[in-house]
């Protein structure tokens, strides 16, 4: 479904006024959200009932957004710091986790082979979007929908200031729950 919309929301960018564009990065940047669910799913195995299979489409999932899924997969369920989910900057929240992701402390063969995977992504995605698209398309197409994505993990992530949210245990770091549980509060 996510890769669905997905495709429906890029279709819709390159043929939309200019004026929709912001619509079709608010309906890329979730769909974008909905990778990052599946591979949740994978990571706890709930995907298929193959693990060399929920590997390999959380692998692919978290590749577009930077992340090895193996480092992401083992600290999905350490929660980001409370003082930087409380403070002010709680839009952070989602660049710390990556940041964790990418450079973690302990290597093994798998994050080795997946980070590979998600450099070599970066290596050859980046220069090959500027040279069709030009770097305006480069934004239009990949930045702008990812900061949309940051935004919806960052405003998910546990415990920012205006949310009130399910227990620890059933959060899994990316702000993404089991069960619809996440209730919103008014500012005031």
């Amino acid at each position: 479904m996510s890769l669905t919309v997905l495709v429906c929301g890029y279709v819709a960018l390159v043929y939309s006024p200019w004026f929709l564009m912001p619509l079709g990065w608010l309906v890329i940047g979730s769909a974008i959200t909905g990778l990052a669910v599946v591979a949740s799913d994978c990571s706890n195995e709930k995907f298929v009932r193959s693990q060399l299979l929920n590997e390999l489409v959380g692998m692919l999932c978290m590749v577009p957004l930077w992340t090895p899924f193996y480092s992401w997969k083992e600290s999905k369920n350490q929660q980001p710091s409370r003082r930087l989910a409380r403070s002010p900057f709680w839009l952070l929240t989602s660049t710390w986790q990556w940041m964790k992701a990418n450079f973690a402390p302990t290597m093994s063969k798998k994050l080795v082979v997946n980070l590979i995977c998600v450099y070599a992504f970066v290596c050859l995605f980046f220069p090959f979007m500027t040279k069709t698209v030009g770097v305006w398309g480069l934004f239009k197409y990949y930045f702008i929908p990812m900061a949309i994505y940051h935004v919806w993990v960052c405003y998910n992530s546990p415990s920012p200031p205006h949310r009130s949210f399910p227990a620890l245990d059933q959060c899994d770091g990316h702000g993404l729950t089991n069960e619809s549980t996440i209730t919103t509060t008014t500012r005031r």
